[in-house]
């Protein structure tokens, strides 16, 4: 059996390469144990970077205001 801290940290690490922005937050509110204090330094970084993914994919369409609150 592997250990599940690990097969975690595994399900980050793709989510960082592909740039689910998805599976990463879901993964992130997921974490077992204290991972997520090392998930920490990471969440500011991956939230500007979804931010401008989706800024770049809907830029035409959406709201300034809409984005702010979410």
């Amino acid at each position: 059996k592997s250990d599940p801290a690990i097969a975690h940290a595994l399900a980050v690490r793709s989510a960082l390469a592909t740039s689910n922005y998805v599976a990463f937050f879901r993964l992130y509110r997921a974490t077992p144990n204290m991972g997520s204090y090392l998930m920490d330094f990471y969440i500011k970084r991956e939230r500007l970077a979804a931010l401008q993914t989706l800024c770049r994919a809907y830029r035409p369409t959406v709201e300034t205001a809409y984005i702010s609150a979410i």
